[in-house]
């Protein structure tokens, strides 16, 4: 490869060296497949490298500033305000998280009575500490969660959904004769049992 000229005096000769030396690179690039491969190792490393460090970089600096929160009472009780207030707002405004936060608090009421409630296609699982599971949906949901949805199609391993996943999938996995119900069915029928 030909040494470019940097020189300031004369930019038109720089400018048609560069045309030429990229265009090389091109048509290598188009018809040699092992410096292609060479360049698309060497790109994916750096950006695997950088990935990795920015990941613990913002990782490191969230747990410094939850420590420091953590340990003043007042920032606390200020966070946790900030942290009900935003989520009271999203459940005004978005009407799919209001609606995964409904299936999961009603979830939570059928966990001891499991009777008649036959899901369609996953059933929820329930577990005292957060439990890692490999999503089918999303891949991966990381330090895991207390409720999985875990499939009914028999497979080994048994593939498991988070709720988020679930929940943006939630008619076709409703259980048999709840589809189209409304919580206000569920109202009318506690009141004329009573």
């Amino acid at each position: 490869m030909q040494q470019l000229s940097t020189s300031p005096e004369d930019p038109a000769k720089r400018r048609e060296a560069l045309s030429t030396s990229n265009e090389v690179q091109r048509q290598r690039y188009a018809n040699d497949p092992e410096y292609r491969e060479r360049l698309l190792a060497a790109s994916r490393k750096h950006r695997n490298e950088f990935n990795l460090e920015r990941y613990h970089r913002i990782k490191d600096s969230r747990k410094r500033r939850w420590q420091q929160i953590s340990e003043d009472p007042k920032r606390l009780e200020e966070y946790y305000k900030r942290y009900n207030a935003y989520q009271a707002k999203r459940k005004i405004e978005e009407p799919r998280f209001r609606l995964s936060d409904r299936l999961h608090k009603w979830t939570l009421g059928l966990k001891d009575r499991k009777d008649g409630v036959q899901w369609r296609s996953h059933e929820p699982i329930f577990y005292t500490e957060k439990e890692p599971h490999d999503c089918q949906y999303c891949s991966t949901r990381k330090g895991g969660a207390k409720l999985w949805w875990k499939s009914l199609q028999h497979q080994d391993p048994p593939a498991y959904s988070c709720h988020a996943c679930f929940a943006a999938r939630w008619p076709e996995g409703m259980p048999h004769n709840y589809e189209y119900r409304t919580r206000k069915d569920g109202t009318t029928r506690l009141a004329r049992k009573k």
